[in-house]
This record gives C-alpha cells, sequence and structure tokens, in this order.
C-alpha cells in the first residue's frame, strides 16, 4: 500500500510540473513583426457634398485606417493592431497589413473639417468591418459622411 501511494504523490507532482509549465512563451505567442503572410486592400475615397450643385472636395493627404484583430495573431487577445496609409491625390490608398487567417478588419477614414461654398462641413466615416482573406487583395470604397456645422 505504501508503494501505491509513493506512485500516485510522484504521479501527481509530475502532472502539476507538466499543468503550470505549459507552452514557452515564444510557443503561445506570435509577434506581429514575424508575421510574412500579408492581405492588401485598396480602393478609393470619395468626399462630396451638394451645394447647389455637387462638389468634390480633395481628400489627398488624409489618413486610412486599417485595424487588425490582435485575435489574428493570438486566440484570445483582444484589442487591435492598427496601421495607416496616406490617400495619394488621385483620392486611392492602398495598403498591406499582416494576416495569417481569414477573417475581418476595420477600416475609417480620417475626418476633417474645412469650408466649401462658405458652408463650415464635417466630414467623417464610421469605423467598417470588411473581410480579407490572407493572401488576397481586397478592394473597398470609402465614402465620408456630410455634417454642416451652423
Amino acid at each position: 500500500m505504501k508503494n501505491y501511494f509513493k506512485y500516485a504523490f510522484l504521479g501527481m507532482a509530475m502532472l502539476g510540473l507538466v499543468v503550470t509549465t505549459g507552452c514557452s512563451e515564444e510557443q503561445s505567442s506570435i509577434n506581429i513583426n514575424d508575421v510574412t503572410t500579408t492581405t492588401t486592400i485598396m480602393g478609393g475615397v470619395v468626399a462630396e457634398v451638394y451645394i447647389d450643385d455637387w462638389v468634390d472636395v480633395p481628400v489627398a493627404g488624409r489618413t486610412v485606417f486599417v485595424g487588425v484583430p490582435n485575435s489574428t495573431f493570438r486566440d484570445g487577445a483582444s484589442g487591435y493592431t492598427w496601421h495607416t496609409t496616406t490617400i495619394l491625390a488621385d483620392g486611392t490608398f492602398n495598403i498591406s497589413v499582416p494576416f495569417i487567417n481569414d477573417g475581418e478588419v476595420l477600416i475609417y477614414a480620417e475626418a476633417f473639417t474645412t469650408t466649401v461654398s462658405g458652408e463650415q462641413i464635417l466630414f467623417s466615416t464610421n469605423r467598417t468591418s470588411i473581410w480579407v482573406e490572407e493572401g488576397n487583395i481586397r478592394t473597398w470604397s470609402i465614402f465620408y459622411d456630410v455634417d454642416f456645422l451652423f
């Protein structure tokens, strides 16, 4: 009977060692800088307003934000890693972000205020969730919402 308890105790001690050791930090997490696969999002950004006629508002130099869920890189992780790109003179953007699974990212463009035909206007976009696939190119257009400021 003594040997039974000795082996049971030894087995429990070994099980405790395995459970508390688990995976090393290197095995259980992925550094975003080590991810070699990407997805590319490209498209156009439109800001226009109707004041007696349609007026296109320049958006060049504004920022597009893309949020990649941290859970893409580590199960159970929360939050987003944000990447940015600048809208070009022709109103287009192109950004490649690290991505290792198919899934959704958040995308939006920087809000700004400007005056058009004497009217003070706020241009803003909502964060939109879009589906992307690892290694593929996703096209997307961003349309600004218009709010007249009085």
